[in-house]
């Protein structure tokens, strides 16, 4: 932003046909909360180690594949 530099640190990437879930931003509660971030890190093609604690602190970024019928997502937190 124009006031800091922010760094992340990515704990999930994946590739889905369309869905809206992996942009949810509010939680009831935290088990609510905990249920998403395993789910995001269960899609993940890799495994990155990371813990998350904290749903504000998510960044998500997401862009159409090459053939335009699946996405590709990047969850990682701020560090």
């Amino acid at each position: 932003t124009d006031d800091e530099i922010g760094y992340y640190q990515v704990f999930s990437t994946y590739v889905i046909t369309s869905e809206n879930y992996y942009i949810t931003t509010s939680f009831t509660n935290d088990l609510e909360f905990e249920t998403f971030v395993k789910t995001l890190k269960f899609r993940s093609l890799y495994e990155y180690g990371v813990d998350i604690s904290d749903p504000k602190q998510i960044l998500t970024l997401s862009t159409c594949s090459g053939d335009g019928k699946k996405r590709v997502v990047l969850h990682a937190k701020k560090i």
